[in-house]
């Protein structure tokens, strides 16, 4: 469970444990949680090579991997807690069934 938030082990348990509830739940939150970071990631990075409103898209960067961090952080202290609660702001999204 707690390798569905280290990008991409989340495969691991997406491939071996495709009946089970609590994983699945984990690697869906821990999928959304790459996916979401990678495209803000690739927004702020365009925005940072633009000049004069570069250094937005560099503190957006940086903010949004300190986010990521952190709801990494939150998912993994559910797994250990054997809770199946969603992250805040992505968790009710849902890539896989």
């Amino acid at each position: 469970g707690v390798l569905a938030y280290i990008p991409p082990l989340f495969l691991i348990g997406f491939l071996t444990s495709k009946n089970d509830e609590f994983i699945m739940f984990h690697v869906n939150q821990g999928l959304t949680l790459t996916l979401a970071a990678f495209v803000i990631g690739i927004a702020s990075g365009i925005i940072s090579a633009i000049p004069i409103i570069g250094f937005i898209g560099y503190i957006t960067g940086s903010l949004i991997g300190l986010a990521t961090t952190v709801l990494a952080i939150m998912g993994i202290i559910n797994v250990v807690n054997n809770q199946m609660k969603e992250l805040p702001v992505i968790g009710q999204i849902r890539l896989i069934k």
